[in-house]
């Protein structure tokens, strides 16, 4: 089955249970529910452009190591999306991303390590399926324990 227009696919994500943060005309960010009543942004995309793509964001976050180099993070992140690249995800971009305080725009709060990677998919089911997998993935990095 082909992939259908934005807002029918938003109505076939919500009834496969997933749900959306945010969307525009060529793509729908996934949520990911942290609590009952908390949704973040998933790092998880569908970009509905022809091809149609899923797009997943892994990070890594300084005040989560503060000790790191600007490398270090990046090797973070992109460690995080080895299980995608095995699946068939290209490496697209990787970015710095300087968090600042809303009330004052001088003063960084954090800095965020960002690598971004996406599959093309051809059909519905490959989308449904590809989401799944991405949401299901690690995507920030976090210090091991034990």
């Amino acid at each position: 089955m082909p992939i259908p227009s934005t807002n029918e696919l938003k109505r076939v994500l919500r009834s496969e249970g997933f749900s959306i943060y945010r969307s525009s005309e060529d793509r729908l960010v996934l949520a990911e529910r942290v609590r009952e009543n908390l949704i973040m942004d998933a790092g998880v995309v569908a970009l509905l452009e022809r091809p149609a793509r899923v797009q997943l964001t892994t990070r890594a976050q300084s005040s989560v190591f503060p000790g790191d180099s600007p490398e270090q993070l990046e090797s973070r992140a992109r460690a995080l999306g080895e299980p995608a690249r095995s699946a068939g995800y290209a490496e697209t971009t990787s970015a710095v991303v300087q968090i600042t305080d809303p009330g004052d725009p001088g003063r960084t709060l954090d800095v965020v390590t960002e690598v971004v990677f996406v599959k093309a998919v051809a059909s519905l089911a490959e989308l449904l399926l590809e989401l799944r997998f991405a949401v299901g993935l690690e995507k920030i990095a976090s210090p091991r324990r034990g």
